[in-house]
């Protein structure tokens, strides 16, 4: 999270491959930070990726997850992501709230 509030991305991603090269597994909250990491530099890209990496290890994303995504949609205007993304968590039964909505609406 201290590389997100930095606008450090590239050091949030470094610390992530780090972190997977000494086989530590990462978790939701960690790829929650990676993802905010990303979002707070407008890589909404980097944190899409991320977000289906989550996915495809077998973790399920939560609010924060997505609130998180869809605000680096909404840092860089890519409104058609964000409005997918609110539509893809409420698929999965994860409930918006405020936050979600106001990042989708700033998209």
């Amino acid at each position: 999270n201290a590389c997100a509030i930095a606008r450090q991305w590239k050091e949030a991603l470094r610390l992530w491959t780090e972190m997977q090269d000494k086989a530590l597994v990462p978790d939701v909250v960690t790829y929650t930070a990676s993802i905010r990491a990303c979002a707070k530099a407008q890589q909404w890209k980097e944190a899409l990726l991320l977000l289906t990496e989550m996915q495809e290890q077998g973790l399920a994303p939560n609010v924060i997850t997505f609130n998180a995504c869809i605000s680096a949609c909404a840092e860089a205007q890519q409104w058609k992501e964000a409005l997918q993304l609110l539509t893809v968590m409420q698929h999965r039964g994860v409930a918006p709230n405020a936050s979600t909505l106001r990042a989708t609406v700033d998209a």
